[in-house]
This record gives structure tokens, sequence and C-alpha cells, in this order.
């Protein structure tokens, strides 16, 4: 059975980073940014993911921390994060509704989204599977303090457009 931190390997190595200070900004691991108080806040507001919770809800998040698998911060763009959740089968990349955040990757990238919104513009990242065959991705975009977000095209190739040469 494939774990999860397969996808979680796969996906920085397709983004071409690693944990911690890049080139570009930095990646933060299991929503670890107590340097960034602002994002902590929100991320504390969200909390850990409910098993269902429609996208409009707003009325506060589930029990425990809130941990998506990275978020991504820029030295150049204070105003924009990239959120990253993760989902080890292809099978849990998104429901019907995308109101299940704990069980698919889509419906919790989209979750933690609707809560950092609220400061930032934000790229969603939801990647699912363990290889590169086998790999779905989605990504989707959503503005500081708008009311929805707007899926992007050729999510997989995004996924290298925000890999930052490294010299």
């Amino acid at each position: 059975m494939a774990i999860e931190q397969f996808t979680e390997s796969l996906t920085l190595k397709e983004m071409k980073c690693e944990l911690g200070d890049n080139e570009w900004g930095y990646v933060f691991p299991q929503g670890d940014v107590s340097a960034v108080k602002k994002i902590e806040k929100l991320l504390k507001k969200a909390g850990g993911k409910p098993v269902q919770c429609p996208l409009d809800d707003y009325s506060g998040g589930g029990n425990g921390k809130a941990k998506p698998e990275y978020i991504m911060t820029f030295n150049d763009d204070v105003n924009t994060v990239i959120v990253v959740e993760c989902k080890n089968s292809a099978k849990k990349h998104s429901s019907t509704d995308l109101n299940s955040p704990r069980g698919f990757a889509v419906d919790g990238v989209l979750y933690y989204a609707k809560f950092l919104k609220a400061e930032y513009n934000v790229i969603a990242v939801a990647v699912s599977g363990t290889t590169t065959a086998n790999m779905k991705v989605d990504t989707f975009h959503w503005q500081k303090g708008q009311d929805t977000y707007l899926p992007l095209t050729k999510a997989k190739e995004l996924l290298r457009l925000f890999a930052i040469p490294r010299r």
C-alpha cells in the first residue's frame, strides 16, 4: 500500500523545491507556519479538516490543527501563498460536491484556501497518486477577499511553472 509521504516527496520533486529556504521563498511543512503569524492565525481558525464541510461554510473549522502538506511563501510577493494538499491514492483526488476535506485532496486544499484567502491571494494545489504516471493534479486560484475560486488549466504543467531553477 502506498503511503502519503510518497506523494509529498513526489510533489516537492516535481515542483523542484525543498522544505525550508529556497531561492524564491520558503516551504513550510505540515502547517508549521509559526514564523508567519498571519498564516498561523488563519490556519488556527480553519482547524483540522472536518469530515464534511461545504465550501461556503465558515462557521468554524474542525477539531485539531490545520496541517496542509505545504504552505509556500514568496520573497518578492508577500500577498500570495501556495497551499498544497496531498493524498496517496488518485481515488482520493476529489469528491463530487467538494465538501469532504478530510478524505480528498481537492476538497482539502480548497478548505484551507477558503480561510487563507481572507488575507492572501491563494494558489491551491491538490495532488494525489504516488508516481508521475498515476498522479492527478488540480490547481486553483482564490483571489484575496473573493467569494469563489477559479480552476487553473493544465495543472500538471503548473507544478513545473512554479519550479524556480536553482543556481
